[in-house]
């Protein structure tokens, strides 16, 4: 697509917001709701990397545990395997119960085991609302992609965008980068049109970004059609492997709401069996469905003391069976009641014949663990701040509805944030560049593989190594017959600071399998990888540090004067 020679009039504002997803939309509106001048741009279309994948499908589920745990904290930790970030904590407490209340003044929300979710889910309905809402308090909203990050280490001036008509300019004192993950990189992924090119932006302009070697293992995906199976609609399951053996552990782990803990055990047993083919069969997942209706109906009876109601659901799920096994399942629902995993197993014999509903099942890439690197949101880049997928949060593990509780309360942070800084108008001004070039197809499936390669089953150094230098040489040859930092060498410079993240990280940590360090190293578990990109190289450079110091580093960026800190080298821990 030409975009040469049209150039849009400026637009000026306090902040911009990069991203259009839950994490990007929700800070665009509470800045809005504060007042502060601000526009959002986000890309309705595909080729570009713009859409909005993990917030469209979302179920739209908010775990409200953090507003009752004790230990939020210790908790956190131990679900991050002692990668967490460290600000995550402090985040969710001050913000999150403020923000649910927001939520609930926009949009109706229906309770779920885990806290609260959406009523009319998925989340693009969210979306649309928030879009509306955002436009209704005065938002600018932009349908463009991001091009060009004007920002360094002494200020941020804005960004360069594109659309198919032309190429423009926002001028802005702050960026939010709301961007989300790059699980696109990656050949075993799931269908999204995500690749870092935003990360991969900031990392050329000189920001860190850290633990990016961790990334999501869906233990549940349907690899036939390359899309997240949600555990939530896996209670009732059946796994087999080829030869028809169950995995009854797992289905009852399932069975009881276990679904997001089993993840790291489906995961290695499938890694750990890469001859054999395990599949999911969902034919008794109705059974299941109305067992649950029945003991939720029995325990509603049991308290209000209406037998009628108890009888009447029972002859309700009776009904459902074949005639001649009706008097069997009479008997086992009668009192005492116990939905069990081994009554299920029961019911099932007595069902009929059902047809199969099955898909092959295998690890997928979701999204991301790690980011940009911040302290409470604000990176090492003066004015650019980063929420969402984008950011370095959770570590090494997640539980369900955790990220979405972390992006509504970092929205609100944000918010106040900006508004003490009391920004107002636009940044420095700066000269647009041609446009960029597109990601080119071709070598976009050429990364994948690399990827795929070297971290989808447990990374092998050697051939880390050798993408690695494919990763430089392809990138390189870019930059000397380019105008401009396109999309595809941004997504080739953060692949290169994934494997070199990879590499520094010796030792198995939660989903991240290396094959030549099979099990964690305590002393790794308290540092976190930090990738940089040094211009004199040109290449990335990967060293490990603790948590505070690169949280010093983001603080000292925003308070100038501050002496720089002293890291301790990786090479000290045995990374090369």
């Amino acid at each position: 697509m030409n975009t040469q020679g049209r150039e849009f009039p400026e637009v000026r504002r306090a902040v911009v917001v990069v991203g259009g997803g839950v994490a990007g939309l929700w800070a665009a509106y509470q800045l809005a709701r504060a007042k502060i001048p601000s526009a959002l741009i986000s890309y309705s279309g595909s080729d570009h990397g713009g859409v909005q994948g993990a917030s469209r499908r979302s179920a739209g589920a908010v775990n409200t545990a953090p507003l009752d745990l004790q230990d939020l904290e210790g908790y956190l930790k131990t679900l991050g395997r002692g990668q967490g970030h460290p600000d995550v904590a402090s985040i969710l407490d001050a913000y999150l119960g403020r923000a649910l209340a927001d939520l609930a003044a926009l949009v109706d929300l229906r309770p779920v085991k885990i806290g609260r979710a959406l009523a009319q889910g998925p989340g693009h309905k969210l979306l649309e609302r928030l879009t509306q809402a955002y436009r209704d308090l005065g938002g600018t909203v932009i349908d463009g992609w991001v091009t060009r990050l004007v920002a360094d280490q002494q200020s941020c001036r804005g960004v360069q965008y594109e659309t198919p008509l032309g190429i423009g300019k926002l001028r802005c004192k702050s960026v939010v980068l709301a961007t989300g993950g790059y699980a696109g990189l990656f050949g075993n992924a799931t269908r999204t049109n995500c690749f870092g090119t935003m990360l991969g932006r900031f990392l050329r302009a000189g920001g860190l970004l850290s633990n990016l070697e961790f990334v999501f293992k869906h233990g549940y995906g349907n690899i036939d059609a390359n899309a997240v199976t949600p555990t939530e609609e896996l209670p009732g399951a059946e796994i087999r492997d080829a030869d028809g053996n169950r995995v009854t552990w797992l289905e009852e782990a399932l069975f009881s709401l276990e679904g997001t803990q089993s993840h790291l055990a489906a995961v290695q047993l499938w890694s750990q069996n890469p001859e054999k083919k395990f599949f999911v069969d969902l034919r008794y997942r109705p059974l299941y469905l109305r067992l649950a209706q029945l003991k939720g109906e029995l325990e509603q009876a049991h308290e209000s003391g209406v037998a009628s109601d108890a009888e009447r659901a029972r002859d309700e799920f009776v009904a459902s069976f074949p005639v001649e096994a009706h008097a069997a399942v009479r008997r086992e629902i009668t009192e005492p009641f116990a939905s069990g995993f081994a009554l299920f197993e029961r019911l099932k014999l007595l069902s009929g014949d059902q047809t199969p509903r099955v898909f092959r099942v295998a690890p997928l890439i979701y999204f991301t663990m790690g980011g940009a690197a911040h302290s409470h949101l604000r990176t090492n880049l003066p004015g650019v701040l980063v929420t969402g997928e984008a950011m370095h949060d959770f570590g090494a593990n997640r539980v369900g509805g955790l990220p979405w509780a972390l992006y509504l309360a970092a929205g609100c942070l944000l918010r106040d944030q900006l508004a003490s800084l009391a920004v107002s108008g636009g940044g420095g001004d700066f000269e647009l560049v041609p446009p960029s070039p597109p990601l080119h197809a071709p070598s976009l499936d050429s990364i994948q593989v690399h990827l795929n390669r070297t971290l989808a089953n447990g990374l092998n150094a050697e051939d880390a190594k050798r993408s690695l230098i494919w990763l430089r040489n392809e990138r390189r040859s870019l930059r000397a017959g380019a105008a401009a930092f396109g999309d595809l060498e941004a997504s080739l410079l953060l692949a290169e600071g994934i494997l070199q993240s990879a590499l520094a990280r010796r030792e198995s940590r939660g989903f991240f399998l290396r094959e030549d360090h099979p099990t964690e190293d305590p002393r790794l578990g308290k540092l976190i990888s930090r990738a940089r990109y040094e211009p004199s190289l040109d290449e990335v450079d990967v060293t490990l540090h603790s948590p505070d110091d690169l949280a010093f580093e983001c603080h000292a960026a925003w308070t100038k004067g501050q002496p720089a800190p002293a890291y301790e080298s990786a090479s000290n821990w045995g990374a090369p």
